[in-house]
């Protein structure tokens, strides 16, 4: 009884607090304060966290700009707090007075200001006199100054097609769609018939800018990255310029340098056939490195790094013979890249020389996110499954890193927290299978506990060690669970032969795995292997589905989060076809023997589903249509078997909405609590 009290008096102290908060405008609480010293992680403590994001660091190396975004759970609203931190013996720690929704902020030349998009408009403010001034008011995706700040390059949105109210402008009440090809939505938007084209016009401070010229001229094609060389010569970008129909069949996205000189475009990426994205220029502008995916349609392939010579037209791949992804690359100097890398379940910095060096910048059990090399250092953001994202600064000489904010850092004094540790089982095909664990709080191995198997998403993914807000298995832990997450096959960071047997083979390797998994952990005198539940989102919700009717007994209920139930309905609903072509093979009516369709599907095994099961799912989730969870569920009914259905209809394939998080986070934990703790 005690735990339940520890895990609703969160709420009442949180409530009852941001009631006198919220009558001061964009008030939000200190990181953590509303939990009892001592007490157990609670959804509600997870969202009173500060999330740390590293902005930008100035082109002097001397100052970072960071952002720690808070909610108010009370009005449903989240904001954000801007600082400035000199990175010289003087530390000074700034915060920097942005608008709480202010974007993309950016150092100027000299560091003396910051640009940033507010409601996709432009602004400039100044760090001395604290004044802002907007520089433009077209709506803005994506900008970039040259070194210079002398030319402007942003990405803006063109309309290329017909609205319903151009079609038929006198029926003002019609609320319909005319759809003429598939790429007619994405995620959880519907195509607005405008495309995201690429910009440049030259810029002096203290003036307004009102219009640049269009690189991209009647091109109804949306640029997705760029990057400007040193003297402004050049743009470089990535965009994916193909017919309506294969820009959901393909993944084969080009890189194009524009030459302001000549006003010209070129293709730097012909003859790779696989998504080429990331383009950034060298500090001296004589070199353009990008990511680049070797196989046509393949959207989770290896992760190489390419780099194209100016002077010479030449482009050669430095990452041969590294069998890991090495992603968004950014240049140290004119000679070497820093790159992440998933490794073993972890997430590390490294880098790359011209001539294939490669070598490890960061180590550890944690998840580094995004990264700036400034000079000789590297500043990046780090969390784990014990610790929230923080920054961190490393030397390329050393991989020692140095914390440099502590956001959270009294907050999470107050909560317990279950250590966490790898283990490795033996897979039904010889391989060795990695898996964490996350022990809960106090943990003592002459006791017995239930076990949740977490099912990771993706097909193809990285579980590395990172602290989450929705899939927090610190959070599962604090209810008296071992949490057991296993590198299935699919998983990123045990080689490409790893990453691609999930293909086609979804319900081969990767559920072996899972049951091997389990099976293994089971073996262990502290589990008890009667209470043991199975969840997880998107492939892990295909995941539990497909336990659920092969499970032979194992768990005790499952959860699915905007899961893949019937494959057949799947393949013909789903946003982007290229993943389905890719790794679920030919259309089911091309070949009678796919055994995507005739053996790995779900919904094929639902007689056998006699198992506790609760589904959620996002109305507005496009990757994973809503049909999906209706089938499942209604199936679940017919079949007298036990199942509840959470529906969210203004959430897509994740829950975005903290009051909606919040009530998932209970859903989810009162599931397992119902059938786990008895």
């Amino acid at each position: 009884m005690l735990k339940y009290i520890f895990l609703f008096l969160p709420v009442y102290l949180f409530f009852e607090s941001v009631s006198d908060a919220s009558k001061k405008q964009d008030t939000v609480p200190e990181s953590g304060e509303y939990i009892l010293p001592g007490a157990m992680l609670t959804p509600e403590f997870l969202w009173s966290l500060g999330r740390v994001q590293l902005e930008d660091v100035s082109r002097d190396n001397r100052s970072l700009l960071y952002s720690v975004a808070y909610t108010d759970l009370r009005r449903d609203a989240q904001y954000t707090h801007f600082y400035q931190l000199s990175v010289d013996q003087s530390s000074v720690l700034t915060q920097v007075p942005l608008p709480p929704n202010a974007r993309k902020p950016r150092f100027d030349t000299d560091g003396a200001g910051l640009f940033f998009l507010d409601n996709d408009t432009l602004f400039r403010y100044d760090i001395t006199s604290g004044a802002t001034a907007c520089i433009s008011s077209i709506p803005m995706q994506e900008y970039q100054f040259t070194q210079n700040d002398q030319t402007l390059v942003y990405i803006s949105r063109v309309k290329y097609g017909q609205t319903a109210s151009d079609l038929y402008p006198d029926m003002t009440n019609a609320n319909f769609r005319v759809i003429d090809h598939l790429n007619y939505r994405h995620w959880n938007e519907w195509d607005d018939n405008h495309r995201n084209n690429l910009f440049m016009v030259p810029y002096q401070p203290g003036t307004r800018i009102f219009g640049g010229k269009n690189l991209m001229p009647n091109e109804p094609y949306d640029a997705t990255a760029l990057s400007c060389s040193a003297d402004g010569r050049y743009v470089v970008y990535s965009a994916k310029k193909v017919a309506p129909n294969e820009q959901t069949r393909g993944t084969n996205t080009e890189i194009y340098l524009y030459d302001a000189s000549l006003g010209t475009t070129y293709v730097l990426s012909k003859g790779l056939q696989g998504y080429d994205l990331e383009p950034v220029f060298s500090p001296d502008g004589s070199r353009i490195a990008w990511n680049s995916m070797a196989t046509a349609g393949y959207e989770t392939d290896r992760n190489r790094i390419m780099v194209y010579e100016l002077a010479t037209g030449t482009r050669k791949e430095i990452t041969t013979g590294f069998d890991f992804n090495a992603n968004h690359p950014k240049w140290i100097d004119n000679q070497t890249l820093v790159f992440s890398s998933e490794q073993q379940g972890t997430n590390q910095l490294m880098s790359a020389t011209l001539d294939g060096t490669i070598r490890s910048l960061t180590k550890g059990e944690h998840t580094v996110d995004r990264f700036f090399p400034a000079g000789n250092t590297l500043y990046f953001t780090r969390s784990s499954y014990v610790s929230p994202a923080e920054v961190y600064a490393v030397g390329l000489n050393s991989t020692d890193a140095r914390q440099l904010t502590f956001v959270n850092s009294e907050a999470m004094k107050r909560v317990k927290l279950g250590r966490f540790e790898a283990r490795y089982t033996p897979t039904s095909d010889g391989k060795m299978l990695q898996s964490w664990i996350v022990y809960p709080p106090d943990f003592d191995p002459s006791k017995k506990y239930p076990v949740v198997e977490y099912c990771q998403g993706g097909p193809q993914s990285g579980l590395t060690s990172v602290w989450g807000l929705r899939w927090s298995l610190q959070l599962i832990a604090a209810q008296g669970y071992i949490v057991l997450a296993p590198n299935r096959r699919g998983t990123f960071g045990f080689g490409s032969e790893w990453t691609r047997q999930v293909s086609r083979n979804w319900g081969k390797y990767p559920m072996a795995d899972l049951l091997a998994a389990i099976d293994d952990l089971c073996k262990e005198p502290y589990v008890d292997k009667t209470r043991l539940a199975a969840v997880g989102g998107s492939f892990g919700g295909y995941s539990t589905f497909w336990l659920a009717g092969n499970h032979q007994k194992r768990f005790k209920c499952f959860i699915s989060h905007c899961g893949l139930f019937n494959l057949e309905s799947f393949y013909l609903t789903t946003d982007e076809l290229f993943f389905a072509e890719y790794d679920m093979g030919e259309p089911y009516w091309e070949e009678a023997e796919n055994p995507t369709f005739t053996k790995y599907s779900p919904h094929l095994y639902v007689k056998n589903w006699d198992t506790p099961i609760l589904i959620i799912q996002g109305g507005k989730d496009f990757r994973v249509p809503e049909s999906e969870a209706f089938q499942a569920f209604q199936a679940a009914q017919l079949n007298g078997v036990t199942s509840r259905l959470l529906y969210f209809p203004e959430e897509g394939h994740w829950i975005g909405k903290a009051q909606n998080s919040i009530v998932w986070h209970r859903e989810f934990l009162g599931w397992l609590n119902r059938y786990l703790q008895t």
